[in-house]
């Protein structure tokens, strides 16, 4: 049976149920094409459009929102071609980007994790070219995306003007450590306890020495980034009064 003949204005379906339609015709192998729902347009070899393999890179494909868009970034590689992690098919670039969309914009996730339940990511980071640029200029390897570090949790943003690269145990650390436990259930006067810290007597105490933690895990992260800390000035009130409104959490039956 002879294949169906390709025109300008010939309309084919994809395999991730979008529409494109020709633009122009070169030859077999070179025929120009743009998706009628984002507009992207591409050449392909004329078999790729008939068998429907080809992608919209601007149509989002992650949690809604977010597309691969087109640069030199993928999400998966060759394991004998990948520049980043060789003899692996993982981006590590592709899953930050999707666990972070994910985060904030997929209800399934936030059941899980309500704290992320209003974050938003900058429209920009939407495009996976832009946020890959921007995490591999970065220090990388064995880090975690943090976005309350530059702002202490004031913005509910990820973004590149909110957001580093820091080491796993210094991301737990951070976000542990500013909360303060009230112990019930025990012998004596009423205590309270700081994470990785020992016991107060007083709710002030544990605030005070939970503070110091974090200003001293903060001075060491941004003397690693060799950054200016933007809040100094500031921080020590910020997080004092973040630290107090965490202290309505009971640990019952705490042996102090």
């Amino acid at each position: 049976m002879a294949k169906p003949s390709m025109k300008v204005g010939d309309v084919f379906p994809t395999n991730n149920n979008s529409n494109l339609v020709i633009t122009k015709y070169e030859s077999a192998k070179k025929v120009w094409y743009r998706f009628l729902d984002t507009g992207y347009e591409s050449h392909t070899a004329a078999a790729n459009i008939r068998r429907g393999g080809v992608r919209d890179v601007l149509a989002p494909s992650v949690a809604g929102v977010g597309y691969i868009g087109e640069g030199p970034y993928l999400s998966w590689y060759p394991p004998e071609k990948n520049p980043y992690l060789p003899g692996k098919e993982r981006s590590p670039a592709y899953e930050a980007w999707s666990g972070m969309l994910k985060r904030c914009y997929c209800k399934k996730s936030q059941e899980r994790r309500p704290t992320y339940a209003g974050v938003e990511v900058d429209e920009r980071w939407h495009n996976f070219q832009v946020f890959a640029k921007w995490y591999y200029s970065q220090d990388w390897r064995g880090k975690e995306l943090d976005k309350d570090l530059l702002t202490s949790g004031s913005k509910k943003r990820y973004g590149p003007d909110t957001c580093v690269l820091i080491s796993p145990e210094n991301n737990t650390a951070i976000n542990r450590v500013g909360s303060i436990f009230r112990a019930e259930n025990v012998a004596g006067p009423e205590r309270w306890r700081v994470l990785f810290s020992q016991t107060f007597s007083t709710q002030e105490q544990a605030i005070e020495a939970a503070v110091n933690i974090q200003l001293s895990i903060r001075h060491a992260i941004f003397a690693k980034l060799k950054r200016r800390d933007s809040l100094e000035g500031t921080i020590r009130e910020i997080l004092t009064e973040q630290i107090r409104s965490r202290t309505d959490i009971i640990l019952p039956g705490i042996d102090v």
